[in-house]
């Protein structure tokens, strides 16, 4: 089983912000999203998980092992796409990914087997041998997302990983998530302000605004929940053939099917109101735009 303990964490992110973390498990199997604008902390969370950022108050453990005293093995076991790596340009893909192979196992040489695995898995089998310079910007985040994943870490760390990435990254991204999570002993955890992606694949999201945790979301909503939008605001007297909840001119009701959906908008407009537009219902979107009002934060998703 993998495992990351944080305890009384503090940590410095510019001029009058500060990350605080009072604690945080995190146990496998796990897909663990962190949402919040940006400066919220998300990306330096992940940089002191991966070891790259060393100064900081308290303690954080990962697999059992102190990063301040054995930051080496603490994240050996640890794959990372943090921001926007910088390669040298002049090497292949495939000597890359052979290097950061051989690093993560703690051996002279890399595993070509793994390696041609991985160039096949990130779609650039054919351009494994070419120079990194030749690489598109789609073509670079996938050689990214490979760097990451190869020697089979237990915890991988992405952060913003849809960015710059092709229509084919996109797949690759959603198939190699897709293996960690089937993993009973793997991490992953994904800073996104996509809440899509972190809807589609997290078992929790950590909202974070200005460094500290406001709230974590279990992602376990069954169901087929609707928001209706009117053109006006719900009434009191508004009768449904449907249990719904509705705040100001929306509704939030169960519907599995077109019929159901076709029933309710003949009540609702027989009742003299007007549907602007139906989308699926979002619990984490919802959370997280009412943590924003009630901060005073402004921003559209």
């Amino acid at each position: 089983m993998s495992s990351i303990k944080v305890r009384h964490l503090e940590k410095s992110m510019g001029p009058d912000k500060t990350l605080l973390i009072k604690e945080l498990n995190i146990e496998s199997p796990k897909v663990l999203g962190l949402l919040g604008p940006n400066g919220a902390g998300k990306s330096t969370i992940l940089k002191l998980l991966s070891g790259s950022v060393e100064l900081f108050r308290g303690e954080i453990e990962i697999n059992g092992i102190d990063i301040r005293e054995d930051r080496k093995n603490a994240v050996i076991g640890t794959g990372s796409l943090i921001e926007n790596p910088r390669f040298y340009q002049f090497v292949s893909g495939r000597h890359l990914l052979s290097f950061i192979d051989c690093i993560r196992k703690g051996t002279d040489f890399g595993v070509p087997e793994e390696v041609n695995s991985v160039l096949e898995q990130i779609g650039l089998e054919k351009k494994g041998k070419s120079l990194i310079n030749t690489y598109s910007t789609g073509e670079l985040k996938r050689l990214s997302l490979g760097a990451a994943i190869i020697g089979n870490p237990k915890i991988v760390l992405l952060d913003e990983p849809l960015d710059n990435l092709d229509i084919l990254g996109e797949l690759v991204l959603d198939n190699i998530i897709h293996q960690i999570s089937n993993v009973k002993d793997k991490i992953l955890i994904m800073a996104s302000h996509d809440l899509g992606l972190l809807e589609k694949f997290c078992n929790e999201v950590i909202i974070l605004i200005d460094g500290k945790i406001e709230e974590t979301v279990i992602m376990d909503y069954p169901g087929n929940k609707k928001i209706i939008t009117l053109d006006k605001s719900v009434q009191p007297t508004l009768s449904l053939s449907k249990e719904y909840e509705h705040t100001g001119s929306e509704i939030i009701i169960e519907m599995s099917k077109n019929e159901e959906i076709i029933s309710v908008i003949r009540e609702l407009n027989s009742q003299g109101y007007e549907i602007k537009r139906i989308n699926d219902y979002s619990m984490l979107k919802r959370k997280y735009l009412d943590i924003l009002k009630i901060k005073g934060m402004n921003i559209h998703h």
